[in-house]
């Protein structure tokens, strides 16, 4: 797993981790593209160890915090 989530900061996440106790890696980016690049990026990293990987791209509701 750390070899996918490198791969997702050096294609240009601003970070990536672990969700929970896996099996699921998340990463953090700016664009949809960005993000299409470090999914395919997290895919040959694990394809390169043998492994199969799949990944979406989604967007993320960040509307900060609100008073209620």
């Amino acid at each position: 797993a750390e070899a996918a989530l490198s791969a997702a900061r050096e294609a240009g996440a601003l970070g990536a981790s672990v969700s929970g106790a896996g099996p699921s890696l998340f990463a953090l980016v700016r664009s949809v593209r960005d993000g299409e690049r470090a999914r395919d990026a997290m895919i040959a990293a694990f394809g390169a160890a043998g492994l199969g990987a799949t990944g979406i791209v989604s967007a993320a509701e960040c509307q900060g915090a609100r008073g209620v």
